[in-house]
């Protein structure tokens, strides 16, 4: 090799060298995290895939637009926390990628959500997104055991040892789509609802001590199923966003939806079936304050269908509950003749999807 070449060589080295570096999946165990291009492909381990999951998660959140996918199999993990994520999280199908809890889950025990969820802070949540814009799909997730995590607590409640959330969305602004997802737990005693998961999937401004900021942006959750837990999809404290629930199922529920503090947002609950379920829906402080939706419903009425079209599309600040079937559930939403206000009664929100 002559002077030249060597100089040349030397020169690339140290440039190659001085590239800002990045979380990639060469940092993963290139046993079970396989990367093609932007696609991050997680294999199961059988014991505890925490590890390669959150791996695969940091190396596409710093490759910008990516895939995490999942092959056929069941992931053990704690909780998974990702950071502005943009792009798809998807299996092989809800029954064929699962993820499940790993035992004694360890919870921060006062307050988690002062803070927002992190390695150092864990919430009771298996996976927690913070902002994003992303999709997940084809995936199932089964929480397990009657004592799933240490103890903690919020609000002043006596401590819990339950799972609040299966997913949440969480931050300010996030783009969130689950589609073909499956969230089941199990019964077990405690003082919130009976099961050991109190929420399925979320879409929450949560973060803060005092003055919690609220999220913004879009969240749809459709044809997914929710077994054996509190409140299937709650959502809290939203503005200028909107929110479709449909087609989805939910067996065994507290309820099948619940939302608390809207403002400037459109939601639509629309073609769901809620079966065994305490409510089949919950709204908390649901009368209207100045810039709030308004509030109907009309599910069960194929003859609303038109109007139900037409406030979706061209009235982009109301609420909508359409073509819902309820059977086995205590109390349904309210009927009404035209889009107006309902005042609802009910209990406390505290601690989501609880009594």
């Amino acid at each position: 090799m002559n002077k030249r070449h060597l100089l040349l060589l030397i020169v690339a080295t140290a440039i190659v060298a001085t590239l800002p570096r990045s979380a990639s999946a060469a940092s993963c165990n290139p046993s079970f995290v396989v990367q093609h291009g932007r696609t991050f492909t997680v294999l199961p381990t059988g014991v505890d895939d925490t590890p390669n999951l959150q791996c695969a998660f940091d190396s596409a959140a710093a490759a910008g637009s990516s895939a995490v996918r999942l092959e056929k199999g069941t992931y053990h993990i704690r909780q998974i926390v990702v950071n502005n994520f943009k792009g798809s999280y998807t299996g092989a199908g809800a029954e064929q990628s699962v993820l499940t809890n790993l035992p004694n889950l360890y919870v921060t025990p006062f307050n988690m959500y002062y803070q927002p969820p992190s390695a150092a802070n864990p919430w009771p949540s298996l996976v927690s997104f913070v902002d994003g814009d992303f999709l997940v799909s084809d995936i199932g997730m089964k929480i397990t055991g009657a004592v799933p995590t240490t103890g903690w607590t919020i609000y002043g409640l006596p401590t819990l040892y339950d799972l609040a959330l299966g997913f949440t969305v969480l931050g300010t602004t996030s783009n969130a789509v689950f589609s073909r997802v499956d969230i089941e737990g199990e019964v077990a005693p405690n003082p919130v609802c009976n099961y050991n998961l109190y929420n399925g999937i979320g879409f929450e401004g949560l973060i803060g001590q005092e003055s919690q900021p609220p999220i913004s942006g879009s969240f749809v959750v459709q044809n997914s199923t929710f077994q054996h837990l509190g409140s299937a999809v709650p959502v809290y404290n939203v503005v200028d966003a909107s929110v479709l629930l449909s087609h989805n199922n939910a067996q065994d529920v507290f309820d099948a939806m619940d939302l608390q503090g809207l403002l400037n947002t459109m939601y639509e609950f629309s073609f769901n079936t809620v079966e065994g379920s305490s409510y089949g829906g919950y709204l908390y402080d649901a009368t209207s304050a100045e810039g709030t939706t308004e509030l109907c419903n009309l599910f069960g009425d194929p003859g609303q269908q038109q109007r139900l079209q037409r406030s979706v599309r061209g009235l982009p600040r109301r609420h909508v509950y359409g073509h819902n079937h309820l059977p086995g559930s205590r109390e349904q939403l309210p009927e009404c003749d035209r889009f107006g206000d309902i005042p609802w009664s009910g209990h406390k929100p505290l601690p989501r999807g609880g009594q």
